[in-house]
């Protein structure tokens, strides 16, 4: 007869969880609404094992009104006072994931961040597989490119001056870019950027700046294909401003054919000489950066 006690893995602690991203969803959970990062505050570190923690809940619950603060900070969209469920993730010990669901809890708007205050038991740190830790990391904010809002103090009036606006100051955001200017406005109102990058930044042999074109192309339904002549003519117009690289940006569908296209020596498959190097931005590439804390600005800029 084995008369062992069983043995327990320890899991994350709340306090482990600070500063983690979580996620924060409608208090159905049915819809992502924004990211954020994860905040606990309370005197004592809470260390508790999934094992233990189920044969002690009943009691604990009834003897233990410890109560602890939450706050959800660099929330990726503006959330109002109200009942949401709250997913942070953590990997821990190299190969091992924890999960702590929050839900049915009423989240208070504290000056841009979220803020409750709950009883220590009725938290639970649960373990999780890696593949389940991986389909909850990939869940991203729905951007709504149909409604992307033209903000005041735009260059233009059109959603199409908006996005060229979004491309234009996610650019500037970078300390490494110089001589930036809109040098033009294409058939669609798309004005191209020229900028140039400062190549001594990240690499301090090389004195010599990169120069570039940008091209923003947007639609209101992203499931507009990009087409190749569109794309083609306007390189062809880029061969002037003699740049480096051409940068393209935009949130409407790639089609597979679009994409070999691209991607393909335009030197040596087509009647003009296209010297310059080629960078394609996709929809789902640029809502991966947008994300981001640092563009918090901007989301609630452009998408409220």
């Amino acid at each position: 007869m084995n008369t062992h006690s069983p043995t327990y893995d320890i899991i994350p602690s709340l306090d482990d969880l600070n500063g983690e991203r979580c996620y924060i969803y409608q208090s159905s959970g049915s819809k992502l609404l924004a990211h954020g990062s994860f905040v606990f505050r309370q005197g004592s570190s809470f260390r508790k094992n999934i094992e233990q923690y189920a044969m002690v809940a009943s009691s604990h619950l009834q003897k233990d009104t410890n109560e602890c603060r939450l706050a959800l900070k660099q929330i990726t969209k503006e959330l109002k006072d109200g009942i949401y469920k709250v997913i942070v993730l953590t990997q821990y010990d190299d190969n091992k994931y924890a999960l702590l669901e929050i839900e049915g809890i009423n989240w208070e708007n504290k000056r841009g961040y979220l803020e409750t205050k709950v009883p220590i038991p009725t938290l639970s740190i649960q373990p999780i597989t890696k593949d389940e830790y991986i389909e909850i990391s990939k869940t991203t904010y729905e951007f709504d490119w149909s409604k992307l809002n033209v903000p005041p103090g735009c260059s233009g009036t059109k959603q199409s001056d908006a996005f060229e606006d979004l491309i234009n100051e996610l650019i500037l955001h970078s300390k490494d870019i110089v001589n930036y200017a809109r040098i033009g406005t294409g058939v669609d109102r798309a004005r191209d950027g020229q900028f140039e990058i400062n190549m001594a930044s990240w690499l301090p042999k090389v004195n010599a700046s990169t120069r570039w074109i940008l091209q923003c192309k947007y639609s209101v339904d992203k499931n507009t294909s990009l087409a190749i002549d569109e794309i083609y003519s306007e390189m062809i117009k880029v061969l002037m401003h003699k740049p480096d690289y051409y940068l393209l940006v935009t949130n409407r569908k790639i089609t597979s054919d679009f994409l070999d296209w691209f991607n393909s020596d335009l030197m040596l498959e087509t009647n003009y000489f296209i010297p310059y190097k080629k960078i394609l931005i996709q929809r789902e590439e640029l809502e991966e950066l947008l994300v981001q804390p640092e563009y918090i600005h901007l989301r609630k800029k452009f998408f409220g």
